[in-house]
């Protein structure tokens, strides 16, 4: 996941408390709350970066009544000096100060392709800023300084804490600490100051840096399958990264914290800091893939797996799931013109298998050929006959439309095939990329395809494009009635290599036993359809490759 999201623009972060004190002061009463990292997500990996998200409780006062400044001091068990000390100092309004919040950074990243900023103007920023832009500006290169990542809202806060997975991207880091965030455990207390400079409320938490032994790698979209993710993983103890790593700040959609969605809508990212971040947690442990909705520029395919393949650790990290049936549900017609519908169970490949069929769908009437829409999937199309096991064989009129779909796992490709780029992504250029299929009347063949393994994903509205999954067509004709065939399936490299492990046989039984179809999902209107989404789709919601 992967993957890991995800007013005053800080209003919220209060869910997830882990401790709450409140402490004697010019607020009497008043407490801060810290949401992030959450409960769930106090185990990182050693070297990491993390925010520190949380909220206020002013007890009904504003920022300009009670100004709050925050210290952050990270200690590791067993030291009386911290390791790890940020401010977040205020002026007069009880905010951060807008001169010290340098927007122009995340412009100028932008225009050095290292990040994005997806804002209709500098006002959402400066209401919800990323700790990342805190700087002094009475101090010239302040802004590259680990100890000024701390800013303050209206009802929120956050910092950012560096641990040296990313010391040397536009950071004093190595001039600043000589002490790496290492594995152990630790110790993170937030104290909220007021005019005076005296404890008005604090909060703490423990954290433990180690790898997580378990986790999981998927996409987040579509929302049907992040809650099959999700209520996969959580039973069996497997983290999801849903806390956002540092550098990627999403502001006002359905998946960003709570705090982020009401008054400011925008989005920000620092490419090689999150990417890097999110890297780091995949170099050990144990990682669950869920091949299903990858795509080429998603962060499963271009930090997380990129990151396993560049480590050598795709065949013995990975351990790769699929839907039974290909979806987390598919609709069908049961054969009597009644549609219904049959939710996906996530199952893990078999030992040595590196393809998998999930099932075949049959349309037409065995009257009028229907066109083939080779690549191109409508999961909620119900208007098919399916068989969901295609292992014990599949039946068919001559001339109904046969569609088989599966999902191919990564492949380890040579050290040559992996490129790290300056943003921090993996460009991988091998993989499973050819579906061969042949179709045999006893000894001889009598069909014979070849097909790029990608497929184009129609859900809810969207075109979503699989790198690991496929859609082959085929339509027998009248000469091959009454016969029972043979279907082999097995598939090539990016190189043209046969890979083992992807071979499958199965019997076609033509013709008597074939139900009746529906119709096509569409020939080229699949094609075109694609073309016309993605000219839809505004450009704000193009960029996010997560979740």
């Amino acid at each position: 996941m992967g993957r890991p999201r995800r007013g005053g623009g800080m209003r919220g972060w209060a869910l997830g408390v882990t401790l709450l004190l409140g402490l004697a002061g010019s607020a009497p009463g008043a407490t801060i709350h810290l949401s992030v990292p959450s409960e769930g997500e106090t185990v990182l990996a050693p070297l990491r970066d993390f925010y520190v998200l949380g909220s206020f409780d002013r007890q009904g006062k504003t920022p300009e009544q009670e100004p709050l400044s925050l210290r952050a001091d990270l200690f590791r068990e067993g030291e009386v000096a911290p390791l790890r000390t940020l401010w977040a100092s205020v002026d007069a309004t009880g905010l951060t100060p807008r001169e010290a919040l340098r927007v122009d950074y995340l412009r100028d990243l932008a225009a050095r392709r290292l990040g994005n900023l997806y804002a209709d103007s500098d006002a959402p920023v400066l209401r919800c800023p990323p700790p990342d832009i805190r700087w002094d500006p009475g101090v010239p290169g302040s802004l590259e300084d680990p100890r000024l990542k701390g800013v303050v809202g209206e009802r929120a806060f956050a910092f950012l804490f560096q641990g040296g997975v990313t010391g040397d991207f536009d950071t004093a880091y190595r001039r600043v600490y000589s002490r790496d965030l290492e594995a152990g455990a630790y110790r993170l207390v937030v104290q909220a100051l007021d005019r005076t400079g005296a404890v008005a409320a604090a909060a703490e938490r423990r954290l433990l840096l180690e790898t997580v032994p378990d986790k999981v790698l998927s996409r987040f979209s579509p929302p049907a399958h992040l809650e099959a993710v999700t209520a996969f993983a959580a039973p069996r103890g497997y983290r999801v990264y849903r806390d956002p790593f540092p550098g990627y700040w999403d502001c006002g959609s359905p998946g960003s914290p709570p705090a982020l969605r009401e008054e400011a809508t925008y989005f920000a990212e620092i490419l090689p800091r999150w990417r890097a971040n999110d890297a780091l947690e995949y170099r050990g442990g144990r990682v669950h893939g869920v091949i299903y909705n990858i795509s080429p520029n998603c962060a499963t395919q271009n930090v997380e797996i990129g990151s396993l393949a560049a480590a050598g650790r795709l065949e013995t990290a990975l351990i790769p799931y699929r839907y039974d049936i290909g979806e987390p549900a598919v609709s069908y017609d049961r054969g009597d013109g009644v549609p219904a519908l049959r939710v996906g169970v996530l199952v893990p490949f078999a030992p040595g298998d590196r393809l998998a069929l999930a099932r075949a769908e049959i349309r037409g009437d065995g009257i009028t050929p229907l066109p083939e829409s080779d690549g191109v999937c409508s999961p909620d199309d119900g208007a098919k006959r399916v068989d969901w096991g295609v292992a014990d064989g599949v039946s068919l009129r001559p001339r109904q439309l046969l569609s088989l779909f599966g999902v191919v796992t990564p492949l380890q490709p040579a050290p040559k095939d992996v490129t790290l780029s300056a943003d921090a992504s993996y460009r991988v250029d091998n993989r499973i990329a050819t579906l061969r299929v042949g179709v045999f009347d006893g000894p001889r063949e009598v069909l014979s395809r070849d097909l790029e393994i990608r497929l184009l994903r129609f859900v809810e509205g969207r075109a979503l494009t699989s790198l690991y999954e496929f859609r082959k067509d085929l339509c027998l004709p009248d000469s091959l009635d009454g016969r029972v065939l043979t279907v082999r399936l097995s598939a090539l490299d990016a190189r043209g290599t046969p890979v083992s492990g992807t071979e499958e046989v199965f019997p076609l039984r033509v013709g008597g036993a074939g139900a009746t179809g529906g119709c096509s999902t569409g020939g080229t209107g699949g094609i075109l359809g694609l073309a016309l989404l993605v000219a839809l789709i505004p450009g704000s919601l193009r960029h996010r490759s997560r979740p």
